[in-house]
């Protein structure tokens, strides 16, 4: 592994999403992730429960598809576990492995709603995960946001575009550094 790589991978190691405890209660998310009109429960690590729509997440992404089309859940990817005897108001709650943050921006790049801020790298980064993660080929946001950050700070933006092999933010971000 080059310097670069290493340097690359504690960039993005650095500015990954703090560990949250598990919260002892859960509570809904609110609007828009709380329609009566649900069909699953996407519960975030932080027991916050977001009310969404499979057929939506299956369109937006290639994860969801598979997950909802299998007959039994299976935690073979890793990605997404179903707890198979847990059901809240009639529907299946699937237990994530994002906090709130995280759950709330992967949702609002599956809805056409507003789409997520992206106040800080952190964010930026976060964003890349959950698109390289759940396999979101139309979203582009994180990447015009790493894009835009090539101005400010073009290393930090060539580690975290070589983290996500993004070529052409990499290769932007090396000619804005010299």
């Amino acid at each position: 592994m080059g310097s670069k790589d290493l340097e690359a991978e504690s960039t993005v190691g650095r500015l990954s999403s703090p560990v949250v405890p598990k919260a002892s209660t859960v509570r809904d998310a609110g609007s828009p992730f709380n329609a009566q009109s649900a069909d699953v429960i996407l519960r975030s690590a932080d027991n916050v429960d977001f009310r969404a729509h499979r057929v939506i997440l299956s369109i937006a992404s290639k994860v969801f598809s598979e997950t909802f089309s299998r007959p039994i859940a299976t935690n073979d990817d890793a990605q997404i576990s179903e707890k198979l005897n847990e059901v809240k108001d009639g529907l299946s709650v699937v237990s994530m492995a994002e906090d709130e943050r995280g759950l709330e921006m992967l949702l609002r790049f599956c809805y056409p709603v507003e789409q997520p801020k992206f106040t800080t790298t952190e964010d930026i980064v976060l964003g890349l995960r959950l698109v390289r993660k759940f396999q979101l080929v139309h979203v582009q946001n994180p990447k015009e946001q790493l894009m835009l950050l090539t101005q400010r700070e073009p290393e930090r933006a060539y580690a975290i575009a070589c983290t996500f092999q993004l070529r052409d933010v990499a290769l932007s971000a090396a000619q804005k550094s010299l």
